[in-house]
């Protein structure tokens, strides 16, 4: 997967409004993200050409197949980089907030030995004392 940072948070931020509410709202994502109106204004014209969402008549925004594909395999990526670091003793407040920073830099070659790390029978989960 190609990384782009802020791509990867719009998907990922409008797969949940998708799968809470329906469709996402430009509004919404920008109280979400903690962006601009005309931020996300551009970033949407930006998914739209790459053929990742779609707007309708109404300005909602779904995501496409491609766009839906690639939101999850960031969601996911995103969960499991949290519950790794759960695994290892971070407190849950900061699982969270890092397992997206961790999952838009790391490499796919990365996250892969993570996977087999986490689910080998060496891995053995310890806390700090």
């Amino acid at each position: 997967m190609q990384k782009n940072n802020l791509t990867e948070d719009y998907l990922e931020c409008i797969l949940l409004m998708q799968k809470k509410n329906g469709f996402a709202k430009s509004i919404d994502i920008s109280r979400e993200l903690n962006v601009t109106k005309p931020t996300v204004s551009e970033m949407i014209k930006r998914l739209a050409q790459k053929n990742m969402i779609k707007l309708d008549e109404t300005k909602c925004i779904y995501l496409t197949e491609s766009g839906m594909t690639l939101a999850k395999e960031i969601h996911n990526r995103n969960i499991f980089i949290e519950s790794f670091l759960l695994k290892i003793g971070t407190c849950k407040e900061n699982a969270k907030k890092e397992a997206g920073m961790i999952g838009n830099v790391i490499s796919d070659e990365t996250y892969t030995c993570l996977e087999k790390l986490y689910k080998s029978a060496n891995f053995i989960t310890y806390k700090h004392k």
